[in-house]
C-alpha cells in the first residue's frame, strides 16, 4: 500500500472520530492488540480482518462484520490477522 494511501486512511479515521459522536475508531497493525472491557458495546470492522477473543472463545471478523460484546468480567482482546492493518470502531451500548 502506498504511503499516501496510509496517510489518507489515518486522516479519514481521525476525521470520522471527530464527526461520529457515539463511536470510536481505532487502527491496529500486525503485532498490536487492544484489550477492552466488555460492557455491551459493539465491535464493527471497517477494514482488514480482526481476531477477537474472550472467555475462551475465538472469533474472526472481516470487513463489514460486527459483534456485540455482552457484559462480562473478563476483557476482550482484539488484534489484526491476515491483513497488514485493521480499522475498527467501538459503538457504545444504547
Amino acid at each position: 500500500m502506498a504511503t499516501n494511501t496510509v496517510r489518507w486512511i489515518v486522516k479519514r479515521t481521525l476525521a470520522a472520530e471527530r464527526i461520529e459522536q457515539r463511536s470510536r475508531r481505532y487502527r491496529l497493525v500486525q503485532g498490536e492488540f487492544h484489550p477492552m472491557a466488555r460492557n455491551g458495546q459493539t465491535v464493527r470492522v471497517r477494514a482488514g480482518t480482526a481476531w477477537l477473543t474472550f472467555e475462551g472463545f475465538d472469533f474472526v471478523l472481516g470487513q463489514g462484520q460486527e459483534m456485540e460484546l455482552a457484559p462480562g468480567r473478563e476483557p476482550a482482546l482484539i488484534t489484526c490477522v491476515v491483513s497488514r492493518s485493521l480499522v475498527y470502531e467501538l459503538v457504545p451500548a444504547p
